[in-house]
């Protein structure tokens, strides 16, 4: 699938970055096109799952949000507001992709079934509700981030069900989420963590997920400073992030040569140690001497012929 990261900085900063590794179907392909959708000057989508289908929730999204802002120029829209609209047109696009497969060939639409179902036997109605309401859809999850006037904010939405990020202050989606959180928890992030800090780990993060299976290598980084001010992250920075990553890999490679290196030697020498003292017996010592030994002494001795009392009474 991919890559989609978002995490505060300074409790002031957002940052954001993502592969460009798309899906449609069981396909999946890099295209040269960022996956970091620039909603508003403050605010941000990210993407993973069925490109196809999250492309038409983001047209719907961001006609939206166009003539919110044209209506109110000066108004910041708040990040939540544009969480609820994708999770709107998600649910419009799963309803009528329902309404068509399931109640189009019984000759009814949603005002006609609503209608009708006094008259319906109550077996099919609740069958035909199961079954809209468990209508299948493709996966689709996305962050969506931004600067308002409560600061920063991370959502993400999956299949639906909205998650509110802020107490750690990041998020990640896509089949590389799980190496984002293990590095991002491990390093303790916060959302009051510095600028470069928060820079450095977000781009380590996203180069860790690219062993993820899906993830592809480029990589595509922006930053939002404050309302308005959202930009991508310049190549000079890029270049610059990449060469540290690269010196960091490096020598953790060697520190690991390193550890394995003395470990073997350890190894070794515990077996020279433990050939000089090897048993030659395969009695189990106790504390008065083998088992073997006070096994014979605490043995009976064996029955011989009964004697015979020769002596006789005067």
């Amino acid at each position: 699938m991919t890559v989609c990261i978002a995490a505060i900085s300074n409790n002031a900063h957002l940052f954001v970055a993502s592969d460009r590794m798309r899906t449609s179907g069981d396909i999946q392909y890099e295209p040269e096109v960022p996956k970091i959708v620039e909603l508003t000057t403050s605010i941000v989508m990210m993407t993973a799952g069925d490109s196809l289908l999250n492309r038409e929730i983001i047209a719907h999204v961001k006609q939206t949000v166009d003539e919110a802002v044209d209506a109110n120029p000066e108004t910041w829209l708040d990040v939540r507001q544009v969480v609820d609209w994708y999770v709107w047109y998600r649910q419009e696009i799963k309803r009528k992709a329902a309404e068509a497969a399931i109640l189009v060939p019984l000759g009814m639409n949603s005002q006609t079934f609503l209608a009708q179902q006094d008259s319906l036997n109550s077996d099919l109605v609740q069958e035909i509700a199961r079954n809209l309401l468990h209508h299948p859809m493709p996966t689709v999850h996305v962050i969506i981030a931004g600067i308002d006037n409560n600061g920063p904010q991370i959502y993400s939405v999956r299949d639906g069900a909205v998650s509110y990020h802020n107490a750690v202050g990041f998020a990640a989606i896509g089949n590389g989420y799980w190496h984002v959180e293990s590095e991002f928890t491990s390093s303790g992030h916060h959302p009051g963590r510095s600028v470069p800090e928060t820079a450095a780990l977000i781009y380590r993060a996203k180069r860790r997920a690219e062993t993820a299976p899906g993830v592809g290598r480029a990589t595509d980084f922006a930053m939002i400073l404050a309302k308005g001010e959202y930009q991508p992250v310049g190549d000079h920075i890029h270049s610059k992030l990449a060469e540290l990553y690269d010196a960091m890999a490096a020598a953790e490679k060697e520190a690991r040569n390193r550890v394995y290196l003395e470990l073997d030697s350890y190894v070794a020498e515990l077996a020279i140690k433990r050939a000089q003292t090897q048993p030659t017996t395969q009695g189990v010592d106790g504390p008065d001497g083998s088992v073997d030994d006070a096994n014979t002494r605490n043995a009976a001795p064996e029955a011989g012929p009964a004697s015979t009392d020769n002596t006789s009474k005067s």
